[in-house]
């Protein structure tokens, strides 16, 4: 009983002074930005980008690699290594984008576009590095086809009683059907 009556004290403590103990406490992303380019390497179509067709986009999509450089100096020794190999530019949503917003952004090969990239410093994040470049709007969506309506069909449920023999039965009748 005396545990109890302490750890009610402590907990009621913290609020009176105003510190929280919170169980999950929060550990904010700190990023360090660098001013850098990104070099369009190569623009191609692979089976995982064709078959974007079948997804929810609803058209083919391109993979469009790129390499990241800087002239400033990098001082996070993990994000040195990474800057050597090619990344592969998604939508914010995870799309690959299509010959429509390839077309609109202007998007070459060998072509060099100016960006900030963000490297993780501390923190609990889900990417260790990012990388935005200015020109493109990562959640321009415009290729999306419009959604095909379907009417949908309803059913309502029908319950009748009815009388017979002295007894009153229940029914379903499930026939209660329209288009909306």
């Amino acid at each position: 009983m005396k545990n109890f009556i302490f750890l009610f004290f402590l907990v009621q403590s913290t609020f009176v002074f105003g510190k929280s103990l919170d169980p999950f406490p929060r550990n904010e992303c700190v990023y360090k930005t660098y001013s850098a380019n990104a070099k369009v390497i190569q623009i191609h179509q692979t089976s995982n980008s064709i078959n974007q067709v079948n997804s929810t986009a609803g058209y083919e999509g391109y993979e469009i690699l790129f390499k990241i450089t800087t002239n400033e100096t990098i001082t996070e020794d993990f994000a040195k290594d990474t800057l050597n190999s090619s990344f592969l530019f998604l939508l914010n949503n995870g799309w690959y984008p299509g010959s429509q917003y390839i077309n609109k952004y202007g998007i070459k090969e060998y072509q060099s576009y100016s960006g900030t990239l963000r490297i993780r410093t501390s923190g609990n994040c889900d990417k260790n590095i990012t990388f935005e470049i200015k020109e493109f709007q990562g959640d321009d969506y415009f290729e999306k086809p419009p959604v095909k309506y379907y009417p949908r069909y309803r059913c309502y449920p029908y319950h009748y009683y009815y009388y017979d023999d002295d007894y009153y039965y229940y029914r379903h009748h499930p026939h209660h059907c329209y288009y909306e």
